[in-house]
């Protein structure tokens, strides 16, 4: 039986393959120059996040499923995932398929976001053709768990409304949120609301005359006391812990393989103590903030999460070299802060297919019973 044929792209003879461990490993210089070439997120999906991942969240179990597209020797398309085995509800054995850099329902390290294939822009449309018919053909599973894919993109499209025999369930839809450092600091605060303004920036003047001072560390490692205080915050704000040992293992991987520049953080101190923390690696020309952390009820006066932002975001503005923060997904605990900030926002996707009779019909019937409530 013939492969079905899902649009009328000629394929210019390409070779689909699937890379295992060692390959994947040698691999580092032909990745990121394809990245390079793509629309995919320079973080998320290079070639050094995804190693530093691999090699501590990934599972003895776990099975590399790296599908690349070559024409010639010449690398065009990349779809960087990875199986899993699981047990559905402790019972029912499941195959899992999944993006590197995600693990559903489960512990896996700092969220990894905006994941899609890595796409020659010469070549999208086909590649994509040739990545989806080899995950059909070629390689076992039951269902297939997409999250934090970027919307509008070709993969998210293409995985939503492609024609094939899985059924497709929505798990989620969130935005991320970012910051164009194009403008000035000024008329980025004249773009902003009353009361997010007053927040952000007018409050400063609140502590002119006081010890508070931000110390930024770009080209400088993170202080490791940092991160302490970064999980004191956040386990008293969230009761949960952001930079235990295997994530701070996994940061340490990644940035032993960018260069010094690329590491931007902010803490401020009232004197010797530290109250804000903010962990940020830049990438090109982005900035991305990974965490924010801050001491409650330090002044009722102020928001100081905020007021330190506001001391990182104008930093950023005045550095030639960065030209957007992404905020990333995720809220605050009682507001949406980020979305009042941001000057733009990209929304994310999370989504099942299944593939596995067995599993569509217990889905299928799980659905019809949910709607019906």
């Amino acid at each position: 039986m013939k492969p079905p044929v899902h649009d009328k792209i000629p394929s210019p003879n390409f070779v689909t393959k699937q890379l295992d461990e060692q390959t994947f490993f040698a691999l580092k210089s032909q990745w990121q120059e394809l990245l390079s070439r793509s629309d995919a997120d320079a973080l998320f999906l290079s070639w050094q996040w995804l190693s530093a991942w691999w090699t501590n969240w990934g599972r003895d179990k776990d099975e590399l499923c790296i599908i690349a597209v070559f024409k010639g020797d010449s690398l065009k398309a990349l779809a960087p995932l990875y199986l899993s085995h699981c047990k559905l509800k402790a019972t029912i054995p499941v195959t899992r398929l999944a993006f590197m850099g995600t693990r559903y329902l489960e512990e896996s390290g700092i969220l990894t976001e905006h994941l899609q294939f890595i796409l020659d822009r010469e070549y999208e449309e086909p590649c994509l053709n040739a990545i989806l018919d080899y995950v059909e053909h070629k390689v076992r599973w039951d269902d297939w768990i997409i999250e934090g894919a970027t919307k509008s993109s070709s993969t998210c499209k293409k995985l939503l409304c492609d024609q094939r025999d899985w059924y497709t369930r929505v798990i989620a839809e969130t935005s991320s949120y970012q910051i164009d450092c194009s403008n000035s600091f000024d008329s980025y605060l004249k773009s902003l609301g009353k009361h997010t303004r007053l927040k952000l920036f007018n409050r400063r003047k609140l502590f002119e005359s006081s010890p508070l001072k931000p110390s930024t560390y770009a080209g400088q490692r993170f202080p490791e006391s940092t991160f302490e205080a970064l999980n004191t915050f956040h386990s008293k704000r969230f009761n949960t812990i952001v930079f235990e040992d295997r994530n701070i293992a996994f940061l340490e991987d990644y940035m032993s393989q960018i260069t010094p520049q690329d590491t931007y953080s902010s803490v401020l101190y009232d004197g010797d103590t530290i109250i804000s923390a903010i962990f940020n690696i830049r990438v090109g020309g982005t900035l991305y903030n990974f965490q924010l952390g801050y001491q409650e009820q330090f002044d009722k006066r102020i928001s100081l999460g905020l007021l330190h932002l506001g001391y990182s975001i104008e930093n950023s503005m005045h550095d030639s070299s960065i030209n957007q923060i992404d905020l990333l997904s995720g809220g605050g605990k009682n507001t949406d802060y980020k979305k009042k900030i941001a000057t733009s926002e990209t929304k994310e996707a999370s989504f099942q297919l299944v593939r596995s009779k067995r599993l569509k019909a217990l889905y299928q019937l799980y659905d019809r019973l949910i709607h019906k409530r």
